[in-house]
Formats: structure tokens, sequence, C-alpha cells
């Protein structure tokens, strides 16, 4: 269980080393950043900017701040009530819709979560060779070592919470590092943070998925079941927000290195890769061998990432879901874990197509998350549950611009999925 942290540890401990700053800055919502910083969004990212080049970097901000907003909301809720999404949700609105709320999580979790394995064999047997089936069952040894803890090491979130630093900041620097190999014309990148609407069909479907990679609707529920694993509470809404905005700052980080790298090669020369791995393979062809080696390490360590919170997600939510302990080190919760990462590693071991179903999944994370986003924004007004912790006027008012933005989203996505 991890050791509780509050404003006045971090205010008191007045760290002057920047590695000891930036830890203290990550917590529950940097671990939820680390499943949105995963290899769907890479994909998406890289299609969009092969497409458009750098016309959309812009909209990573109005992204970004939605799902700031959204992590605050989720988190403030626990942080006050002490309890999970799913039983939040049971206590103070309806069982039923607890239920429906946690199969939508569910299923767009475990969707994604299958083709994880396939994609990390794959760029491990691209940077390194091997047979696919062999780093399949590599990379699901070494996430089930570190979920199920078989050393009984006596802190597991902060040993979770370390891999996964290890992961997004090790991605951060490969993807940064790929920029030396390659030209790039600074002053059409700062074009790109002048807004523009999408001109044609393709561009709004693009502008609808670059929304949609980081508006979906587990990443607020893991933060949130984080929080409560940890034990934070009301003292720790200061502390909570800041993490959340330094955590957002990564992930728009993240994004924006994909952009100006695909813009500056792949869009120049008309090249569109369908995934992030044959993004990374065609690279090679701008950068030479050691820039799409770069850019398929910084993959590897996004899937790896999005495979262990994936999981972490799955135990929290059908622990929560039974009323079962809420805890990655209980029986049932590692067990939960066990059973999903060996459905999903069966797809490269037996040849399943995982792929099949992520439209699907992805539309229904979309569309449910301003119906989450106006169940917690229910949640989080009601003064008899929140107390003088409810939300504000100024965070009613941003509240009300992520929900309208993620409306948008979804409607533009289902308009042009019809046509």
């Amino acid at each position: 269980m991890g050791v509780q942290k509050t404003d006045n540890v971090t205010q008191n401990e007045k760290p002057t080393n920047i590695f000891k700053k930036i830890s203290n800055l990550l917590g529950p919502t940097f671990i939820a950043i680390s499943l949105t910083i995963g290899g769907g969004t890479v994909t998406t990212v890289t299609s969009m900017a092969a497409q458009t080049g750098y016309k959309f970097l812009w909209s990573l901000i109005p992204q970004v701040f939605c799902l700031f907003i959204i992590l605050m909301m989720c988190n403030r809720i626990t942080l006050v009530t002490g309890q999970g999404v799913i039983s939040g949700i049971r206590t103070y609105l309806n069982k039923y819709v607890a239920w429906i709320f946690a199969g939508v999580v569910l299923f767009g979790t475990i969707v994604f979560h299958a083709p994880q394995y396939t994609l990390a064999s794959s760029v491990f047997s691209s940077i390194v060779g091997g047979n696919g089936r062999v780093w399949a069952i590599g990379v699901y040894l070494m996430v089930l070592f570190i979920l199920i803890n078989p050393l009984k090491y006596k802190n597991h979130m902060k040993l979770i919470e370390f891999f996964l630093r290890v992961c997004v900041f090790g991605l951060i620097l490969a993807f940064a590092m790929v920029l030396f190999f390659i030209d790039i014309e600074w002053g059409e990148v700062a074009g790109g943070l002048v807004p523009l609407i999408p001109s044609n069909q393709n561009e709004w479907f693009l502008f609808a998925g670059i929304m949609g990679a980081a508006l979906t609707i587990n990443v607020p529920v893991l933060a949130a079941y984080v929080v409560k694993q940890l034990k934070w509470n009301e003292s720790n809404i200061k502390s909570n927000n800041k993490e959340s905005l330094f955590s957002n700052f990564l992930f728009l980080i993240v994004q924006s290195l994909i952009i100006i790298t695909i813009g500056a090669t792949l869009f120049t020369a008309g090249v569109v890769p369908s995934s992030g791995l044959e993004g990374a393979l065609a690279l090679s062809s701008f950068t030479g061998s050691w820039g799409g080696i770069l850019f398929s390490i910084g993959l590897l360590g996004a899937v790896i990432s999005t495979i262990i919170t994936q999981l972490l997600v799955c135990g929290y939510v059908i622990t929560d879901l039974f009323n079962w302990d809420q805890d990655v080190n209980s029986k049932k919760f590692i067990m939960i874990q066990i059973v999903i990462a060996t459905l999903g590693t069966s797809g490269p071991l037996i040849g399943w197509n995982a792929v099949t179903a992520m439209t699907a999944a992805g539309a229904i994370n979309l569309t449910f998350m301003p119906i989450g986003l106006l169940i917690w924004w229910t949640i989080g007004n009601k003064k008899s549950v929140m107390n003088q912790y409810r939300f504000n006027s100024l965070e009613n008012i941003g509240i009300t611009i992520a929900v309208l933005l993620s409306i948008m989203a979804t409607i533009t996505f289902w308009i042009n999925f019809i046509r």
C-alpha cells in the first residue's frame, strides 16, 4: 500500500534537486497518463501528422485542457468521498448506472488491451529480430512480474510507478532524440499553433481522432482508483491539481514530438503509415536506421506502459463492481490481471486478430465520455456529497467547456463514420 502524500509534506520537504522536484509531481494522474500515452495514441498522432503536417498541432491544447478538467473532476470526488469510481456511482446515483458504466470501461479497456502484445512483439522483432511469439511471451512474463510482485516488494505501487516512469521518460527521450536526425522548419511548426478549422471530411475525422485519443473513459477511472489506493484525501487536492497539470504537460510534449517528427519527414514525402510501427519503419528512410530505432523504442515504451495500466484498470473496476478489496496486492485483483493478460497474449500466440473490434471499442469509448463527464459533474456539485469541496464557479465553467468539446468530438466522429 502506498504512503499518503499531503500538501504539507510536499511544502515542508522543499526539494532542491530537480529530479526530486519532478518526482514530487508524479502520482495517480501520472500513472493514468501512462495509459493515455499508448500505442493507440502514437498511431493516431502519427497518422494525423503524416496527412496534415503541423496543421492541427494547436488542437493538442484544447485536448490536454479537457483531459486535465476530466482528471480533476474524477479525482476530486474520490479525494473527498474515499470511494472508488464504481462504488461512488452506485452510492450517489444508481446501481444500474454503475453496472453499465463498468461494462463500458471494461469493454473498451479489454478490446484495446488485446492488440498491445502483438504490437509489442512486432516492435521487438523489428529492433532486435527474433520470433514474435517468443517476444510476446517475454512481454507477458515481464508485465506479470511487475503486477504480481513475486518478490514481495514492500511498496508495490512504488514498484509499478517506477517502471512506468522508466517507460514514459524513456519514450520521451527516444522521441526527442529523433529530432537530431531530421531538418525542421521551426517557422512552419510555429504556424501549426494557429488554430485552423478542418477543411474536408478526412480532416474532420482526424481531428476527432486526436481528441478521442485523449478522451478515453478509462484514464480518469484509473487515476481515481490510484488516489484511493494511495489513501489520498481532501488534504491532497492542491497536490493532485499540480500533479495533474504536470502529467498533462508530459502528454502534450510526447504528442508534439511525434507531430514535429512526422510532419518534417513523412508528411513532406506523402507517406501515410497505418500504424506507429509502420511509421517507425518508414522514418528510417529519412533519418537513417538510428532514427527509426529510436522511434520504435519510444513506441515500445508507450505500448508496455499501456499494457500495465490497462490491467490495473480491469483489476480496479472488477473488484469494485463486486465489492472486493480494491488493492493491487489482493489475490482476486492479481487473478483478474492474469486472466486478462493471458487473453491478450493469446492473440500473437495463436494468430487471432484482436484489432478488428478496436473501431467499435473506440466509438463506445468516445461516445461514453460525455456521459461520464455528466455523471461526475452531477456528483461533484452535490453539496451533501462534496461539502465545501464541490466544484466552484470557475471549475464549472471549465467543465462546461470540456463537456462541449467532448460532445463535439463525439458528434464529429459519428458523422464522418456514418458517411
